[in-house]
């Protein structure tokens, strides 16, 4: 999600708790007004922000899985559209709750939420932004007499860019329509609930694990959901079809070569798709495999159907392979020539003292020793 040219026009923030020793909420602590910041403050929240959520590899694009009354876009469409401060503020006490709902765990920390609203991008469109941060050293709140909470030097605190205990998450409303004009028909609108897009940014989120995101936040909290984009669904394919092979009932040469063969058909062959039939048929002999190996994707939601492959999610997987052993012995090698630099076989060892005889593993390396250490 690109936010260019945003603008922040109202700011509040509240103070959620970590649940109690008996896992019981504690209610948040409510800003009772506006965050007023100077226009350098401004621009540097709004820079912020839109750096961060336009790091491909710590954000992404959702689907908006929960748009029921009180959904987080439910939400920022009144947030967005709140005729005075106090109906902003009241409706962000609002969100406030859901958050503290949704960190149901001990193990969750507290934390300041901060909901802004504004507009981005030309022709403009309507934003608003949920920020959870958490509590660091140097991060200062000031309770006012009345109890309730206020910000100081937000951008200088909780938004510096050495601070990464933070994760956001972004409603944009649609563009209006523009008006038709004879014979063009009017512009439609994007493929989310009403129109809204979704993305959020978790430093805990890595290019080749989405999934480590924190799930109160953006499932429990925002109502969103992973899409079932292409670098996923590839991602999803490397990783069930390698647990597959992984619990096949053959020799570990066999599931060498098919790791080898999985690593070929994502990295090498120029087809720009993957099938689930095509490489059962190319890779498996065993007419029972394939139809398993069906069935097991199928299991798994996977779609039987062609999708187009991008590997941008398992680059690091791509490159090497791993052999592990017990007693923490590794191979690794370059994955696309692994069969070429490696050999692997299984081989009898020597008897033990029950008479029983162990499988140990014969590895030649197809090079002499460069370094030891």
């Amino acid at each position: 999600m690109v936010l260019n040219n945003l603008v922040v026009q109202r700011i509040t923030a509240h103070e959620i708790f970590r649940r109690a020793d008996d896992r019981a909420l504690i209610t948040p602590r409510y800003g009772q007004e506006l965050i007023v910041l100077g226009p350098q403050a401004l621009t540097e929240l709004a820079d912020r922000i839109v750096s961060v959520v336009g790091k491909a590899s710590r954000s992404m694009e959702m689907n908006i899985a929960n748009s029921a009354a009180e959904s987080a876009v439910d939400l920022s469409r009144r947030l967005v559209d709140a005729a005075t401060d106090d109906d902003f503020i009241a409706t962000s006490s609002i969100s406030a709750n859901k958050l503290a709902e949704a960190q149901a765990s001990r193990g969750i920390p507290g934390g300041v939420l901060v909901v802004l609203s504004g507009t981005v991008g030309f022709p403009a469109r309507k934003i608003c932004v949920f920020i959870k941060a958490e509590v660091q050293s140097g991060f200062v709140k000031k309770l006012r007499d009345d109890g309730s909470l206020a910000v100081e030097f937000l951008t200088e605190l909780f938004l510096t860019p050495e601070s990464k205990l933070y994760k956001i998450g972004v409603f944009v409303a649609p563009a209006a329509p523009p008006p038709p004009l004879p014979p063009l028909p009017a512009l439609p609108l994007p493929l989310f609930p009403g129109g809204w897009g979704a993305s959020v940014y978790d430093v805990a989120m890595t290019a080749g694990n989405r999934q480590s995101a924190a799930q109160y936040f953006y499932e429990r909290f925002l109502g969103l959901a992973f899409p079932q984009n292409a670098a996923a669904l590839t991602k999803n394919f490397h990783d069930l079809t390698k647990d597959f092979i992984g619990n096949l009932n053959v020799a570990e040469e066999k599931k060498s070569d098919l790791h080898n063969a999985l690593i070929t058909y994502l990295k090498v062959d120029v087809n720009r798709a993957i099938h689930v039939g095509e490489f059962a048929e190319l890779y498996f002999d065993d007419p029972e495999v394939r139809d398993g190996f069906s069935n097991y994707m199928a299991d798994n939601n996977f779609p039987l159907e062609q999708v187009i492959k991008d590997t941008t999610d398992i680059q690091k997987n791509l490159r090497f392979r791993k052999v592990t052993f017990p007693r923490d012995v590794k191979l690794i090698a370059p994955a696309d020539s692994f069969s070429d630099l490696v050999e692997i076989e299984t081989i009898d060892g020597e008897p033990q003292g029950d008479g029983q005889v162990p499988k140990w593993t014969r590895i030649i390396v197809k090079e002499k020793i460069q370094h030891q250490t």
